[in-house]
């Protein structure tokens, strides 16, 4: 039996009324969407070697955090396995991805027979939400295609294309961004989180979210850092790098730490970093094959934004690191700056030993 026929009978709530959504079909998979007869489904696809796509408008139900969201993802794979005879089980927790289209999808992954096989996941667009469920050989292949092609007619809450100049929420900070870098809309979720700027390239994601009333001391900020890196799911342990410093063309320096993920898609990489401006602060995290490169790559370009204060920035306190990990970090005019201060403080201590011994001699 095809899954989103199980999912349809599986006595969950839909609104009608979804003319106004499309999603288009995977190269080789077929839209059968009119061929179902049903008002409440926004689109059913099937693939090859019994592969398939369900999408349908969920009704009034409160999915505001990830509990919700994974609570009725497992409501919906029981009835599933109830209604299939399938023995999908759930792997890993409730993850959050965002699509160049505006679309942002919360999602499970299922295993059947101990292999990846299903995807199911609450999918939002232009304050609409959507269940999605993905079964395929390779369902995180398939699923940004999928999901990245849906497209709301009315053009209700339509985006922006992606931009290489880009500015934070809050007016701090610009970014003039290289070619194959570009920062897309934050979605109205993320902006509740605080998030002030997301960037894409490189295969990978950026996020930046503004920290206002933290109350971790500065001095504690890097081992924060490494200690978040160290506590995500996949990363593994033995490849997390030592706290280190990137100097920004804007002034204050961003403290991060990085180690290799392991990813159903492949190899990829996790970065957590954390830059302090003004009195406040800001959270870096990166996601996916060359997260490290899109940081160093996005914080080069760098700048005040319109609403930065320079007296203020100028003003911002250090983050402080050991000695040899200062110098070591921090690159170009700023090291040989450090690296003449401590020479200078070498050279007054020596000539002050050299006194001291002139004077004991005397004695």
């Amino acid at each position: 039996m095809q899954l989103f026929a199980c999912v349809l009978s599986a006595g969950l709530a839909w609104s009608a009324g979804n003319a106004q959504f499309t999603i288009e079909a995977p190269p080789g998979w077929d839209d059968v969407t009119a061929s179902k007869n049903s008002p409440d489904l926004v689109a059913a696809l099937k693939g090859p070697e019994s592969s398939s796509f369900m999408l349908a408008r969920v009704a009034a139900t409160p999915l505001d955090n990830r509990g919700a969201i994974r609570a009725f993802l497992l409501d919906v794979l029981t009835e599933l396995n109830n209604k299939s005879g399938l023995g999908f089980a759930i792997k890993g927790g409730v993850e959050e991805v965002s699509y160049d289209n505006g679309a942002t999808a919360h999602i499970v992954r299922a295993e059947l027979q101990g292999k990846p096989r299903l995807i199911l996941a609450v999918i939002e667009l232009n304050g609409a939400k959507f269940l999605g469920t993905l079964n395929s050989a390779v369902p995180d292949t398939l699923l940004p295609s999928i999901i990245g092609s849906l497209k709301d007619n009315t053009g209700a809450g339509a985006r922006p294309a992606l931009s290489h100049q880009a500015q934070s929420l809050d007016g701090q900070l610009s970014f003039s961004l290289p070619e194959g870098l570009a920062a897309r809309t934050l979605s109205e979720r993320e902006k509740k989180l605080n998030f002030v700027v997301a960037v894409q390239g490189l295969g990978s994601e950026l996020m930046i979210m503004k920290l206002v009333d933290d109350q971790t001391p500065i001095k504690d900020q890097p081992v924060l850092v490494h200690s978040t890196v160290q506590a995500v799911d996949g990363v593994e342990g033995p490849s997390v790098a030592d706290t280190a410093l990137f100097e920004t063309p804007a002034g204050p320096d961003l403290v991060y730490a990085w180690g290799r993920l392991k990813d159903p898609s492949g190899a990829s990489q996790f970065v957590a970093g954390y830059m302090p401006w003004c009195y406040w602060g800001y959270s870096v995290l990166a996601k996916g094959p060359r997260a490290l490169d899109l940081m160093t790559q996005t914080f080069t370009a760098l700048a005040l934004g319109p609403d930065a204060q320079d007296k203020l920035v100028k003003q911002t306190p250090e983050v402080p690191l050991p000695h040899e990990l200062r110098l070591k970090s921090l690159t170009g005019r700023r090291r040989m700056a450090a690296a003449a201060g401590a020479g200078v403080v070498l050279l007054l201590l020596a000539l002050a030993l050299t006194r001291r011994k002139g004077v004991v001699g005397a004695k």
